[in-house]
Parts: C-alpha cells; sequence; structure tokens
C-alpha cells in the first residue's frame, strides 16, 4: 500500500526520470522541465534531478539499487520532502 502525503507550497522536491533504450534522451529531459515546471506551479522548489537509464522497468522498483541510494542522498541532503518520479 503506497501511504500518500499531503505537500505544501514551499516544500523541496526531487524529480527523477528513467528513460529505456527505446526512448530519446532528450525527451525524457523535456518530460522533466515539463514536470519540474508543473511542481513549481503548485508552489514546491525543486532542489534536484535525477534519471537512470534502464534496460527494462522492474516490477519491485523503477529505479536500481544504486540509484535509489543516490536518490536518498540527495533527497537527505537538500532536504527534499517529496520525490516525483515520471514513469
Amino acid at each position: 500500500m503506497i501511504k500518500s502525503q499531503e505537500f505544501s507550497p514551499g516544500m523541496s522536491a526531487i524529480v527523477v526520470g528513467v528513460q529505456l533504450p527505446e526512448e530519446n534522451p532528450t525527451t525524457i529531459m523535456d518530460d522533466l522541465n515539463d514536470l519540474e515546471a508543473l511542481l513549481t506551479t503548485l508552489g514546491l522548489v525543486v532542489k534536484g534531478r535525477l534519471s537512470q537509464r534502464r534496460v527494462k522497468l522492474s516490477p519491485s522498483c523503477v529505479l536500481g539499487t544504486g540509484k535509489v541510494e543516490e536518490l536518498r542522498d540527495l533527497a537527505r541532503d537538500c532536504g527534499a520532502g517529496l520525490i516525483v518520479i515520471d514513469r
């Protein structure tokens, strides 16, 4: 079960994108730019961005173990209260 959490204006966020082999890297970055703009419109402050190339998506996790650890560290370092994955 996924717990939802309310967010408030000024809350820090990180956006994350995943690129599969058939996807254009420019499209992924454009999608993240759009997501960041949407979050900014909602009053959130985007403090970080990560992307990862994957051969395929895993049913258990969108990101690999190493990228999850990198994301955890980034969220802690910048005080992000929200992580938004564009997938």
